[in-house]
């Protein structure tokens, strides 16, 4: 796949200029700091931002006192020395000194926008939204840096509007097209999008990238798998269990590709595995003989899962009364057949494992990785 085909599906506009990053302390500088809210689907009121905003300047006021306090005489560091050790205090989890690092880095060149980059995916791990401010703030001053354009991608995928991040994903694909986190980004862009294909291949370029990373390496699984590709999920699935054995939806996504090619133990290990108690793990398994349409096991799993301690019994309840359903069906009994109790739980969807190809990405996009969804892999 070129970089010239990636610009098919572009919409935004883009500056050919390189404007510098302005040294202001206003809005540049307003979403340059956690909120430390947790993201709410949807787009903030007027109202929200305001308060988003007042926020993170507390915080920023926040980070030049605690950068006040060093000690007199303390030598000068280069922006490179204190972007390092802000990643080193990032690396060890230590939040706070990071975002003081980065911030004095930010002083020591404002228009360096790597910072303020830095900042910006600190940001994405807690709050989408005012990760999206940062990075919109910096593709205006730096609109070719693969870096803010990626950010800005993944800020916008992180709240499900797939369609707005493919722009910005594209360009960071145009600057650097060496980036996995791109062509991963991309590909569940993409795969959301309907472009099927082209997430595949985007898919693959990321694993080729960096094999090694868990997530990419499910998320080429996931797309094998909802091609049918079977065999190759397996084994795609497995070494990302191998190489992140704690992450449920790893686990999850393997038993339903087990599941898919009959192996149903094995499914079952795999459900248990990720962490789910024996009703999701059973309500999973019960998925799994549907979607094969073995119908008479599915009702026999979701009565089993009913039977375990829980608190999903209207979703399984639903779940077995679609079953109970599509057994008539396939047996030529009209609906009417299954028992009036559970008939009038509706015929809700089945639910699925699987949260699609990107579940992994930014916090697994705030799925819950615990128990299995409503919904139907795509």
């Amino acid at each position: 796949m070129s970089k010239t085909d990636t610009r098919t599906r572009t919409s935004e506009s883009r500056s050919g200029s390189s404007r510098r990053f302005a040294r202001v302390a206003g809005s540049a500088l307003i979403a340059a700091l956690m909120s430390g809210c947790a993201y709410i689907p949807g787009t903030a009121s007027p109202v929200e931002q305001y308060r988003k905003r007042l926020a993170q300047q507390k915080e920023i006021e926040r980070a030049a006192e605690v950068a006040a306090l060093d000690e007199p005489g303390k030598p000068d560091f280069s922006i490179d020395e204190k972007l390092r050790k802000g990643d080193h205090a990032r690396d060890q989890d230590d939040i706070p000194r990071a975002i003081v690092e980065y911030y004095e880095a930010y002083q020591l060149d404002p228009d360096d926008p790597r910072a303020m980059e830095r900042i910006g995916f600190i940001q994405l791990s807690t709050d989408a939204e005012v990760a999206e401010l940062t990075f919109s703030e910096l593709v205006k001053t730096h609109p070719d840096s693969a870096a803010s354009q990626r950010g800005l991608g993944l800020a916008r995928l992180a709240q499900n509007r797939h369609e707005q991040a493919l722009p910005p994903l594209q360009r960071a694909f145009e600057l650097d097209d060496g980036s996995a986190i791109t062509s991963y980004a991309l590909s569940v862009a993409l795969e959301l999008e309907g472009d099927h294909e082209a997430a595949f291949e985007f898919a693959k370029r990321a694993y080729e990238l960096a094999p090694v990373d868990a997530r990419i390496s499910a998320n080429l699984g996931v797309t094998h798998m909802l091609r049918g590709d079977y065999a190759e999920a397996e084994e795609l699935l497995r070494r990302a269990t191998l190489i992140s054995p704690g992450t449920a939806s790893h686990h999850n996504n393997l038993g339903l590709t087990l599941g898919m090619m009959q192996r149903y133990d094995e499914a079952l290990a795999q459900f248990q595995a990720a962490g789910n108690g024996e009703q999701s793990s059973r309500n999973n398994l019960g998925y799994v003989y549907f979607l094969n349409g073995e119908f008479d096991h599915a009702v026999d799993e979701y009565e089993r899962a009913l039977l375990a301690e829980g608190e999903d019994d209207a979703t399984i309840l639903a779940n077995l009364n679609r079953a109970l359903d599509m057994r008539n069906r396939k047996n030529g009994l009209p609906p009417e057949a299954a028992p009036a109790a559970l008939s009038q739980v509706g015929s809700a969807k089945p639910v699925a494992i699987v949260a699609g190809p990107g579940s992994s990405l930014a916090a697994a996009l705030a799925t819950n990785e615990k128990s299995a969804g409503e919904g139907s892999p795509r």
